[in-house]
Parts: C-alpha cells; structure tokens; sequence
C-alpha cells in the first residue's frame, strides 16, 4: 500500500461508499503484510486479510483491515514506534476493547490494522470464516422486505 492510489484503495474521512471488487487488493495486502512483518518481527504471530476486500467479486469499502496476533494484549505498545516508522497511527485501545488499533491515511482512510493477543477464539474463528469466504464468497442477495 505505497502507493494507495495505484490499488484504488481510500475512503475521505467521515464518508462511507462501496467500490466494485478489485483484483489488487489483495497484491496492497500481501505488500502491507510484509512491510508489517518487517517492522514488527517476532512479535508477530500471525498476520490475516479481514474485511471486505479480503472477499473477491464483492463490492467492499476501499479500506485494507489487517488482522495481527500478538501474543499478549500487554505487548501492543511495544508495536506504536514501529507501527509508525511504515505511516501507521496508533488509535489505541477504546475503539474496540482487547484490539490495539492502528489507521493509515488520516485524510483519506486506505487501512486500519487491529493487534490484538492471538489467543482469543473470536478472533480465530474471525480469521477462518473470512478464509472460507475467500476461497468459496457466497452471493449475497437483499433479504425481501416485508409488508
């Protein structure tokens, strides 16, 4: 995600839009990882696409979620500096209890990384069913309204 652009990734802030599917997304999330690993390094345990750009052939908001496990909760801000040094914000906790929340692009929203122990089972079964997504996405139709 160096070049944000080139990956049609970005929200303006307060705004909410969806795009059509596009087949770089995953290239800006494959790059991001590594430039987290990178940054990172052993604490990281595992590192996982969520979020609606995860899932090919869906309409999603151009926003890249990363999914990171740590092994204790308590390590997340030993991860800010580095976080930083690859244009990461450090959000903090009270977004979302047990998550250390990271944003990239304060002008225009391209990604947001939530750190968090790996030991959690949500977040494990988070990981799985968005896997399952990618590898079989089910349509997904509006649900008929009712009079």
């Amino acid at each position: 995600m160096r070049d944000d652009e080139a990956f049609g990734l970005g929200l303006k802030n307060l705004t909410v839009s969806l795009s059509d599917a596009n087949a770089l997304w995953h290239e800006a999330y494959e790059e991001e990882a590594e430039a987290i690993r990178q940054a990172l390094g052993d604490t990281v345990i595992d590192i996982q696409h969520v979020g609606s750009t995860s899932i090919p052939s869906i309409k999603a908001k151009p926003i890249i979620d990363i999914m990171v496990g740590i092994r204790y909760f308590a390590d997340g801000p030993a991860c800010v500096g580095a976080m930083e040094s690859i244009g990461y914000d450090y959000a903090g906790t009270d977004l979302v209890p047990d998550d250390h929340i990271f944003g990239r692009g304060i002008k225009g929203r391209r990604g947001r990384i939530s750190c968090m122990s790996w030991n959690i089972t949500a977040r494990t079964g988070t990981a799985c069913w968005h896997f399952a997504m990618r590898c079989a996405p089910i349509p997904i139709s509006p649900a008929p309204m009712s009079s």
